[in-house]
């Protein structure tokens, strides 16, 4: 089993914001990475992790947040759904 740390150090290290699909799910993603690959603003991330829209983050320390990488494919398989077909 592979430690929270030694899976960010993964995700960071395998160019997630170009080949997310690779990276392992139980790997996290920092708010830059995450803020790269779904393309919105660092205020609307947080304004809608707020009201529940978007994955609540993980604390990995007392200065590090973090989301699981299943997490925000989904939400990025959803987000595309709704481009797809706008209500």
């Amino acid at each position: 089993m592979t430690t929270v740390k030694e899976n960010m150090i993964q995700a960071h290290t395998t160019q997630t914001t170009t080949s997310l699909a690779t990276v392992n799910d139980d790997c996290f993603l920092r708010l830059n990475e995450v803020l790269k690959i779904l393309s919105v603003s660092r205020s609307t991330w947080w304004a809608n992790v707020k009201k529940g829209t978007y994955p609540q983050p993980y604390k990995i320390s007392e200065r590090t947040t973090a989301w699981k990488i299943a997490d925000i494919r989904k939400l990025a398989g959803e987000i595309g759904r709704d481009e797809q077909n706008p209500s």
